[in-house]
């Protein structure tokens, strides 16, 4: 029962951290060039993508790695690196949609 009530607060916590995030970065595109915020994000969004991957890709390559500290902390993170890599997408998207309409 704890742990249900844990993943609720944990996914309440990354729906608002998004929501703000998308608030966030869209005031930030009208102040500054979105296009070269939006790259950014791409750019954040990848290396945070790159960075999920990363250890099962090391563990199958490097089986002697298995016990390194970085690529198990890597393992224990990966699902809310992923979020971070989504949400940083998204706002990359929203924000060259954005700009794509309001050029259009």
């Amino acid at each position: 029962m704890d742990t249900k009530i844990l993943q609720n607060k944990q996914s309440l916590l990354f729906l608002i951290l998004g929501v703000t995030s998308y608030i966030i970065f869209i005031l930030l595109a009208r102040y500054c060039k979105p296009l070269t915020l939006a790259n950014l994000l791409g750019c954040l969004a990848f290396i945070a993508y790159i960075t999920t991957l990363a250890p099962s890709m090391f563990r199958a390559i490097f089986p002697n790695m298995r016990g390194n500290k970085i690529l198990i902390l890597l393992l224990k993170k990966r699902r809310d690196i992923g979020i971070i890599s989504y949400i940083l997408a998204s706002n990359h998207a929203l924000i060259m949609a954005v700009e794509k309409i309001l050029t259009f």
